[in-house]
């Protein structure tokens, strides 16, 4: 398959938009591949750590996250030495992360941070983005019907902007694919049939009383 990053292995830009290529192209063991050897290349400096975190975690599984640069990019953005175009797209990177750590009431915090991040209002690809993902984790927490309104707003951004892919003069193309992949999973996440509660967890819910 062709590779984008052997045009230019030491720009971390052209292995960010490999990833959700091969995502979408059905290629998930070559784009777990592909995250290794980013890692492994990139994985020893803080150079673009919200690039890398966002690119590795497309899918659930994908690498060890303790090999990711979480840290040095919440310390960045914790101590304020980020410029003030990256603060949504870390907030949106570390939401992306907690997600994948199951934690999803800390992924809400996140994005909410994101939301009130400057820019967020004019960046409709990080808006796209962080829905996908709010979307998955307020199911995840049981909150149906924000999930399903987070997909809502998710769907009308992506569906309106990916259409632009076509013009060939689609600015950011990448991060409204990296958005298609999450919004693809909350979709088929949300659309799946409730579990049926077992008999245990039905009493441990309604105890009977004397």
């Amino acid at each position: 398959m062709y590779k984008r990053q052997e045009l230019d292995p030491e720009d971390v830009m052209t292995w960010l938009q490999t990833g959700p290529l091969l995502v979408l192209a059905g290629d998930l063991e070559g784009y777990r591949h592909h995250c290794r050897e980013m890692l492994r290349q990139f994985g020893d400096s803080d150079e673009r750590p919200t690039i890398i975190v966002k690119a590795c975690l497309l899918l659930p599984g994908t690498v060890d996250a303790s090999g990711l640069p979480i840290n040095t990019l919440a310390r960045a953005l914790d101590e304020g030495s980020a410029p003030t175009w990256l603060y949504k797209w870390g907030f949106a990177a570390l939401a992306q992360a907690a997600y994948r750590a199951g934690d999803a009431e800390k992924a809400v915090g996140w994005i909410h941070k994101c939301q009130e991040a400057q820019g967020y209002a004019d960046a409709p690809a990080v808006q796209a983005l962080v829905l996908s993902l709010l979307a998955m984790a307020q199911h995840q927490l049981g909150n149906r019907d924000e999930a399903s309104e987070a997909l809502v707003q998710a769907d009308t951004l992506v569906d309106e902007h990916l259409r632009k892919l076509a013009s060939g003069e689609f600015k950011g193309w990448h991060d409204w694919l990296i958005a298609e992949v999450l919004r693809r999973e909350a979709t088929e996440l949300i659309a799946r049939p409730a579990k049926e509660p077992t008999p245990e967890a039905k009493a441990t819910a309604n105890p009977k009383t004397e």
